[in-house]
């Protein structure tokens, strides 16, 4: 997250973590001061700091206040970043 740190204020270099675990989505906020949101289902909520919590997709993440990461489907294997 350290590339969106340098572009949105609010966003640190160690704010969360989002990666792919056998095929699920998982996000986990790294402790960040301002907050990691998920909101999926119509429903928006808070992501508890240092655990990692599996997204039901499609999602939006929210990091601080002004960043959000639109996630529709996960990565298929061979995919490449």
């Amino acid at each position: 997250m350290s590339m969106l740190s340098r572009q949105f204020k609010g966003v640190s270099e160690r704010h969360a973590l989002l990666y792919v675990e056998t095929g699920i989505v998982k996000l986990m906020d790294l402790g960040s001061t301002n907050g990691t949101f998920v909101h999926s289902n119509g429903r928006s909520r808070r992501v508890t700091a240092d655990v990692a919590e599996d997204l039901s997709l499609p999602a939006r993440v929210q990091l601080g206040e002004h960043c959000f990461l639109d996630l529709n489907s996960a990565p298929t294997s061979g995919a490449t970043p």
